[in-house]
Order: structure tokens, then sequence, then C-alpha cells
């Protein structure tokens, strides 16, 4: 691929494929070890120094086809030999979110050897990026949990993590979200535009990285029919959700028609019974 091809820095207009497509995001983490421990480094709240190694476990062979069932787009990453990490990235909300990332959590702790002590398991840390609001009390950028004493509050245990970066909260960062550079992340998966990923990277060199890998994956035919695929199966995805929740409102204008027929019929019986007895009581005279 020629320096012009491979050089996005001048180009315009949408981008063919946003990084919160899942597919793009695992070839860019597998693809990219020093945007992979750039982007960590911004979740944990780590200088990039502090990583020493972050090591993918579970590869896939990029621009294969995979089956659905086995459509598995999470990143499992062993960092500093010490904390197992997953990172995942999710645009459809398929209503499961807490139980889904706690299982993927579990999954991730529960991997151990048959030899290895219970004292000696790796900590294990889950991380969704989502694009959809989710919030079990209030809506924040970042938000992290982990298993607490529910009379003291005090830490059950640190091994234990879960965390969601919800990218359509980013006017919700917090001063240390900055520092982080967190929100300038979630702003390069939200961008639509050449322009707008122009702008990041002129103030973030690892998201300047990032867009650079990005742009030549796009480029590599195989690459690009498996994000083609993914892109299909979201607009498939949101096709059945808009139709069922057209059901929804359809049967909830059936039901409130109903309801309003009932109370007519309601009305009318009173009004009956009303009449009823005022001809008995002429009839009594």
């Amino acid at each position: 691929m020629n320096n012009q091809i491979n050089d996005w820095h001048c180009l315009n207009g949408n981008i063919p494929f946003r990084m919160t497509n899942d597919y793009l995001f695992r070839a860019l983490m597998q693809e990219n070890n020093d945007v992979l421990s750039a982007l960590i480094a911004s979740l944990l709240g780590w200088k990039k120094s502090d990583i020493t190694s972050a090591t993918i476990e579970n590869p896939i062979m990029l621009g294969s086809g995979m089956e659905q069932k086995d459509f598995i787009l999470d990143v499992h990453v062993l960092i500093n030999n010490s904390k197992t990490l997953n990172l995942e990235m999710q645009v459809i909300d398929e209503h499961n979110w807490p139980e889904r990332s706690l299982a993927y959590l579990c999954r991730v702790f529960d991997d151990i050897n048959k030899d290895q002590k219970y004292q000696d398991m790796k900590s294990a840390h889950h991380i969704g990026i989502i694009s959809f609001d989710f919030s079990p009390v209030d809506s924040e950028f970042y938000a992290t949990y982990q298993l607490l004493n529910v009379k003291n509050h005090k830490k059950y245990t640190d091994k234990f993590t879960l965390s969601v970066l919800s990218l359509s909260c980013i006017d919700k960062a917090t001063v240390r979200d900055k520092e982080s550079h967190l929100d300038e992340w979630a702003a390069m998966y939200r961008a639509k535009t050449w322009e707008d990923l122009r702008m990041l990277a002129q103030k973030n060199s690892d998201i300047d990285n990032a867009v650079t890998t990005m742009h030549t994956l796009s480029n590599e035919k195989l690459i690009k029919e498996q994000m083609r695929a993914r892109e299909e199966y979201y607009r498939l995805h949101r096709s059945i959700d808009s139709l069922i929740e057209d059901q929804k409102k359809a049967l909830a204008d059936k039901d409130k028609a109903l309801a309003d027929q009932k109370k007519e019929l309601a009305e009318k019986d009173k009004q009956i019974a009303e009449l009823q007895a005022q001809l008995a009581s002429l009839t009594q005279k």
C-alpha cells in the first residue's frame, strides 16, 4: 500500500467505518500493541510507562470468517504478567449488560490452572466500552464497581473489578477522566468524520497512531469484509428492535383504546342504572 493511500491526514468527509465497529476495535487492539497499552493506561489511570507488557491471550486470525455463535470479540489481555483485563466494545443494547459483563468478568477470573493456589489468582478487570445508555443508578461517563460489604462499604477484594465507559456521557467526564485522556479516547470512538479525528490526533499522539492503524486496516480487503458484515449485523439488529418497538406501541395503543371503551361502557352502564332508578321511583308514585 503506497504512502499516499495510507496517509489519512488529508482525508475529508465521513469515516467509512467508525471505531465503534467491534471488529475494527478488535483488529486495532491486536494489530497495534502501542495503542493497546495507551488505551489500557488511560482506562486504569496509569502512566503508559507503567505497562511493561500487554499480551493478548485470545488472538484471532484477522480477516477470516467467524461463525456467529463464535463471534466473540472481547480482548483478553495479560498486563505486566500480573493482571488480566478484558476489553469489550458493545454498540447494541441487548438489555442484558449487567449480566453479560458480570459473566465475562467471572470467565476471566475463573481462568485458573489446576496446580495454582487460589491466593495466587491474578486480579481480573472487565471494561466495557458502550454506546448506549446504561447505569444502575445515575448516568456516569466512567464507572467502576467492586465487591463491597453492604453495611460498612469495606472492600471485599481488589481482584474483581468491573468498569463501564459510556460513550454517550462524555459531557460528564470528571477532571480525573480528562487527566487520563479518557474523554479524548471516547471522542475518537464517537467520531464520524476525518476532520473530527484530525482535531483529536493533533492533541494526542496515541490517537494519531490509532487512526493511522485504523485507516490501514480499513483498506485491507478481508478485514473490510468482516467490518462490513458487522455493520450489516448492527443494521439488522436495529431493524428488529425498531419493529419490536412499533409492535409494542401498537399493542399499547390497542390497550388504551380498549381501556377507553371500557370506561365509556362503564359510564353508559352508570347512566342506564341512574335512569332505571328514576323510572322505578316514578312507577312507585
